[in-house]
Formats: C-alpha cells, structure tokens, sequence
C-alpha cells in the first residue's frame, strides 16, 4: 500500500477504534451476574452473540460463545479486507493458528469421526481444508514446505511412538519457530515486537513448567525455540539448577535480560505471567494511536480485537464454570482502546 493508502486506512481504522471494548467495560462484564448477562452487555456493544437466529438457538451456551468469538474474528478480517489491507500482511499473527490446525487434524485422522469444530477457520496463513485433507490423504504435498516436512515428521512419530504428546511438542516448537522466523523479515516494528515477545514468553512458560515437572535438558532442547533474545544455553542450565522450590536460578537469568519484569509475575503463578506476557504486547502496541503513516496502527488494531476476544472469552469461561469474581479478575488483560 502507498503511504496515501494507509492514511486512508489508519483513518477509517481510527473510527473503528472507538468501538474497541475498555477496561471500564470489561470491568462491566466481569461484574455481570451471569452469561446471559455478559451477552446482552455484547450485544448492544455490537458484538455478534447470535441474537435472532434460530439456527443457534439448540446450541449450548459455549457454543453459542464459541460461534461468536469465530464471527467477531471474521468481522476483524473484513473490516481490513474492505479498506484494502492484504491479510497476507498479517501472516505473523496467523501462524500459530495454522500449526494448531495441524495438531487439529492429526488428532481428528486418529478418530473415527470428524470434528469440524476444532479447527480455527479464520485468520489462518493456509485454509484448514487444506491441512485436514493433506493429514487424511498423508499427501503432503499442497502444504508450505516447512509444514510438509514436519506433518510428515510428526506421524512418522505417532506410529512408532504412540507418544501425543510428543508430537504436540515437535508442533509447538516449529510454530515458534516459524513465527520468530516471520517476525524477523518482517518490515515493520509491531509485527517484529510481536514475534519476539510472543516466542519470548512461550520459551519461558516452557522452561517454568519444565522445572516444575523435573524436565531434562533433552525435554527443553526439542520444545524450546532459539531466539536471540535468549540464550538458550544459559536459560537452560538456570532452569536445571532449579527445582520446584527454589526458581532463583532461573530469576538470576531473566534479570540479566529485558524480561526481568517476568519474574515478579512467575512468582504469582502462571496465569500471572500469560497475563503479563499478553499485556507487554499491548502496552507497547499503544503509541501506535499516535502513527498514521505505516501498517503499523492497522497491525495494532488486529492485535487490539485479538487481546480483547481472549479477554472476553475468559470472563465467558468463568461465568459458565462459576468461578468467583476475584479469581475472573486476575486474569483480565489490559485493553487497547
């Protein structure tokens, strides 16, 4: 796009903003009495919670949330569609849905059945059908190379282990690894800030849970991926001088690099630390408000409806499994708008 096409978007974009959940809302539906409630709050927010279609009307109600988180990320896309934005400019976000795909179809060729719903049809690099298709016909060929090479792999793996765990692994690490690889071809700041932060806190969410389950260094070489932000060396000989009481080896390390704020929120718990992973990219998206000339505040705004859809998703989640308030709270992401 020429630099008087994106005015043109970040314009409109900026109009879109507005609509964009805030933290006062939020708060709204985390206080809300029931899920019933948090969808009439959603819906006069404009959000697409199934109001007045029959054909939703069986469904159960995570279902019904499941229909409207995949309608709001399809009204995402649209919206960028309409102002001329190539969704291929994006593909950084998309990956991780692609090799969740990936782990989708291998676990649906294992089964008798199939099930369609648990697959992401939106915001995908390659369309689902595709993956499904090439695992059931193990016909790799229509897929990206790397995919290929690793669909390939993986049921290579399962049939001579039986080890799924295993494989989610080997799929993991090659989603991390393709994500950091985009991110650093990529040419505008956001979406390289996005691949390194988000390949960052996978790696040390790997290594937090590793010594917590006493993993080997074997373990953390196959599912960790190797960024330049982190020595992996280093992190991989503090996490195994650690052990489940005692992380000082690990925060010894993290200091040492520009994920030091991690630590004080590794020693709350995990949610903690996926809440302040999900929040760095946020906070540091902000200045974007300020841009108009790049895709910068176009990639800002997907990241912005991403964040808010998952914050959303889990207040829904707590209010169908009754969870209390405070524990909801904990968990909420800061919002762009």
């Amino acid at each position: 796009m020429s630099q008087k096409d994106y005015i043109y978007a970040v314009a409109r974009i900026r109009f879109k903003e507005i609509s964009l959940l805030s933290d006062q809302f939020i708060n709204q539906l985390v206080s809300a009495e029931s899920f019933d409630d948090c969808m009439k709050l959603l819906r006069d927010k404009g959000w697409e919670t199934g109001e007045g279609k029959p054909e939703l009307a069986s469904l159960d109600d995570a279902s019904r949330a499941d229909r409207m988180f995949e309608a709001e990320r399809d009204k995402t896309w649209k919206q960028l569609e309409e102002l001329g934005v190539e969704k291929s400019a994006f593909d950084v976000f998309h990956i991780s849905n692609d090799y969740h795909n990936l782990k989708a179809a291998i676990k649906d060729t294992a089964s008798d059945k199939d099930h369609d719903n648990i697959f992401i049809k939106t915001g995908t690099t390659v369309p689902y059908e595709k993956i499904r298709d090439a695992v059931k016909k193990k016909d790799f060929s229509a897929l990206p190379k790397d995919m290929a090479r690793l669909a390939e792999d993986v049921l290579t793996t399962l049939l001579h282990t039986d080890d799924g765990q295993l494989c989610d692994i080997m799929i993991d690490k090659a989603a991390l690894d393709a994500i950091y690889k985009a991110g650093k071809e990529a040419q505008n700041d956001i979406l390289r800030l996005y691949a390194k932060l988000t390949v960052a806190g996978a790696d040390i969410k790997v290594i937090v849970r590793g010594i917590k389950f006493k993993k080997d260094r074997a373990f953390y070489m196959n599912a960790l991926s190797d960024i330049d932000e982190l020595d992996l060396k280093e992190l991989i000989d503090s996490a195994l001088k650690c052990d489940r009481n005692n992380f000082q080896p690990l925060y010894d390390y993290l200091e040492k690099t520009e994920f030091s704020g991690a630590i004080s929120e590794i020693k709350k718990g995990m949610a903690a630390f996926e809440k302040w992973c999900d929040d760095q990219i946020i906070e540091k998206i902000k200045p974007e408000l300020y841009h108009a000339f790049t895709i910068g505040p176009l990639a800002a705004y997907v990241l912005g409806r991403e964040n808010e859809i998952k914050t959303v998703r889990i207040i829904i989640s707590g209010k169908l499994n009754d969870l209390p308030e405070k524990a909801v709270s904990e968990r909420i992401r800061e919002m762009y708008a």
